[in-house]
């Protein structure tokens, strides 16, 4: 949003960094998670009649593609770019097929494309801090990787990352990232649910959850302490209604992340 604001703030603390440690920062990995993510998936081919699949027609195909986009989407920029399938007549591949033989050959593409302007600007900030960037990393993405890394069973999977104000969605298939999407609700419907139905202060509900323990919420004869109640008249309120209104939500939640997007 500032510029000057943004520069100032991250070049104090590489400043701090550096004369700790007695060592300056060239470049940077920035990793993002902006709103603002549109995923794309497209399929390119190509008729072999019986020829042999070479580099040149993978890199037209992708080219090709790749313009297509920049017409579609010119205040689009690509950040990833993931092969999900290789075809070759009706036979799926697991990788690239160069010097196979066929009549017809199909290849899936997912592209993950964010605002130009927003990488722009963050290129902006890191110059005025003389720092180039080598890299921009989506977040999602990363976790993911991560994910299947540790462990294959999750190469085809829906993941889910709840955050505040918003639930990002991203599903991977043959470990490559097919989608990913941001829902305009997050955990946050769940602590305005407990403020109202139970009339008590936000910050309180907040606090309450930090300091409770999972052993502790699921008593449900347990009452919920006068500390809690701040600027209001303190009532009975038990734990197992607390966690019915919670269970709710959530329930309502996972609904409209399955069923209903």
């Amino acid at each position: 949003i500032d510029i000057d604001q943004s520069s100032n703030l991250i070049k104090n603390s590489i400043n701090n960094i550096e004369n700790k440690i007695n060592f300056i920062f060239k470049k940077t990995t920035i990793i993002i998670n902006p709103y603002d993510v549109l995923s794309l998936n497209v399929s390119g081919f190509k008729k072999l009649s019986g020829s042999q699949i070479l580099k040149d027609d993978i890199t037209y195909i992708l080219n090709d593609i790749k313009k297509t986009i920049k017409l579609t989407e010119p205040e689009k920029k690509i950040l990833h770019l993931f092969n999900s399938n290789f075809i070759i007549d009706k036979n799926e591949i697991s990788k690239i097929p160069i010097g196979l033989h066929g009549e017809f050959y199909n290849q899936d593409m997912s592209f993950i494309m964010v605002n130009e302007t927003f990488l722009k600007n963050i290129n902006l900030v890191l110059n005025i801090c003389n720092i180039d960037i080598s890299k921009i990393i989506f977040k999602p993405f990363a976790v993911g990787i991560k994910k299947i890394l540790l462990n294959k069973k999750y190469k085809n999977s829906i993941m889910f990352d709840l955050k505040r104000k918003r639930v990002v969605t991203s599903i991977f298939v043959n470990e490559s990232m097919v989608f990913t999407d941001n829902l305009s609700f997050g955990t946050e419907t769940i602590i305005n649910d407990v403020v109202k139905v139970c009339s008590l202060e936000e910050s309180c509900v907040r606090d309450f959850l930090k300091n409770t323990e999972i052993k502790d919420l699921v008593d449900g004869e347990k009452f919920l302490e006068k500390k809690y109640f701040e600027n209001n008249a303190f009532r009975k309120i038990s734990i197992g209604h607390l966690l019915n209104i919670i269970n709710a939500r959530i329930d309502e939640i996972i609904d409209l992340i399955l069923n209903k997007n």
